[in-house]
């Protein structure tokens, strides 16, 4: 019971995690892709003022415009999604970012012009940063739902979607 209460305390306190995790939901739909990103506010901050030199805070409003176009750069430079049989560039639309407590979520979409039969997806979320980096991904297609653990030795992953 101790263990367990260990557990809770350290998964819904307010102290500074010792694990480094991100979440990526993929839904694929057609023609359409839909993705989220979970971050730590902190995480992704120190790895925005490592790699941009920008020391960003994402509860304060006054810098909502820069915090978002750096925190956009860095996803869109460190997870890259290929359609396979496919030579269209993929246009990301941004569609809105949520904070809540020590998270910050980031929602896009992708659509593409035929129907989408295998992707190649590379996650290398905040591995340049932190070396126990863990990137869950859980993708969904067709009814289907498979999780992939992205980290230092699998950083790519591809899937059919049959």
């Amino acid at each position: 019971m101790a263990y367990i209460s260990i557990l809770f305390f350290l998964f819904f306190s307010d102290v500074a995690h010792d694990f480094h995790l991100t979440f990526t939901h993929v839904d694929v739909e057609g023609k359409e892709i839909h993705l989220t990103f979970k971050f730590f506010t902190n995480d992704l901050a120190e790895i925005i003022e490592q790699k941009y030199a920008k020391k960003i805070n994402f509860d304060a409003e006054d810098n909502a415009t820069e915090s978002l176009f750096y925190a956009k750069k860095y996803i869109l430079d460190h997870f890259k999604l290929t359609v396979k049989s496919s030579n269209e560039t993929l246009n990301w639309q941004f569609q809105k970012r949520k904070i809540k407590d020590d998270a910050v979520w980031f929602y896009f979409d992708i659509t593409c012009k035929q129907k989408i039969r295998e992707i190649r997806l590379k996650n290398e979320l905040l591995l340049d940063k932190f070396p126990d980096q863990q990137n869950l991904l859980i993708l969904n297609f067709n009814n289907t739902q498979k999780a992939t653990n992205f980290n230092y030795k699998l950083r790519a992953m591809n899937y059919v979607l049959n």
